[in-house]
C-alpha cells in the first residue's frame, strides 16, 4: 500500500477470519471464517451487502476463472478437496 492508500475493515467477527479469495468479476470476495467448532466458506459483496454463508464446513476458496464453481478444501474428518457450483449457493 502507498502512503495514500488505508486498509478498509470488512468484517467484524469474533471468529478467525483468513484465505481471501477475490470472485473472478471483482463484486465478491470469499473467505473462510473458523470457530472453534468448524471452518465454513463466506462470500461478501464489496459494494455492500451482507456476509452470508456459502458453504458450510469448507476452506480455502477458489473460484473458477468463469465464477460458476468454487473450489474448497473441507479440513476434516477425512480431508478432502471438491468442487461446487456456486449457481446452487445462497444468493448476495
Amino acid at each position: 500500500l502507498s502512503k495514500k492508500q488505508s486498509l478498509i475493515q470488512l468484517t467484524d467477527q469474533k471468529a478467525g477470519e483468513s484465505d481471501p479469495a477475490w470472485s473472478p468479476n471483482g463484486e465478491e470476495i470469499f473467505f473462510t471464517r473458523t470457530d472453534s467448532k468448524t471452518s465454513d466458506i463466506y462470500a461478501l459483496r464489496i459494494l455492500g451487502g451482507s456476509q452470508r454463508k456459502i458453504v458450510e464446513g469448507g476452506a480455502m476458496a477458489a473460484p473458477s476463472p468463469d465464477g460458476k464453481y468454487l473450489a474448497d478444501w473441507v479440513p476434516s474428518p477425512g480431508s478432502r478437496a471438491g468442487a461446487r457450483n456456486l449457481a446452487g449457493c445462497p444468493p448476495g
